[in-house]
């Protein structure tokens, strides 16, 4: 970790918060919450990418073993905390949607992007992306009105992630 890669972390996370925050009182402990919850989910997402590139397994059987573990957690504690619905008709059309493509797939693409790249700094740092695609996608097709406060975030996402790279390819 260097002081570079540091402030660009940084950098990208006020972007989260500033995007999560949703504008408004910051003083709501709702909004607080959510904004920790965001920070904490974005580090434990950098930590499972980092960790799952340093281990030397194969990468299909490992993403079935972490999708068995979650999908075994999740399910003890819907069991205890939550209370359940009948699943009908078309909502399991996009379970398996959210299941298969949107978490399995897609994680098992990224853990194979980590493991084929030699910086894994620059990979991680495409997660960020992810923010500023919702927003064009959801502008496009759901003709979702863009507001300042994500424009702001989003400068700051997307400037981490070209500080990083760019200080990257100085160091080359």
């Amino acid at each position: 970790m260097t002081p570079v890669k540091l402030l660009a972390m940084l950098c990208s996370f006020v972007g989260i918060i500033i995007l999560s925050s949703g504008g408004g009182n910051l003083a709501d402990g709702n909004k607080i919450m959510g904004i920790i919850s965001c920070i904490v989910a974005a580090a434990c997402y950098g930590l499972f990418s980092v960790l799952n590139k340093k281990a030397d397994y194969d990468q299909r059987l490992s993403m079935m073993v972490i999708w068995l573990v979650v999908g075994v957690c999740a399910l003890v504690m819907g069991l205890l905390t939550e209370t359940w619905v009948p699943i009908r008709g078309v909502q399991w059309i996009g379970m398996i949607w959210l299941g298969v493509v949107i978490d399995a797939v897609a994680y098992l693409l990224w853990a194979l992007a980590l493991k084929g790249s030699e910086n894994t700094a620059v990979i991680a740092n495409m997660a960020y992306l992810t923010p500023f695609l919702s927003l064009i996608i959801s502008a496009i097709f759901l003709k979702e009105k863009i507001e300042a406060r994500a424009v702001i975030a989003l400068v700051f996402i997307v400037g981490g992630i070209l500080l990083q790279n760019l200080f990257n390819r100085k160091s080359e």
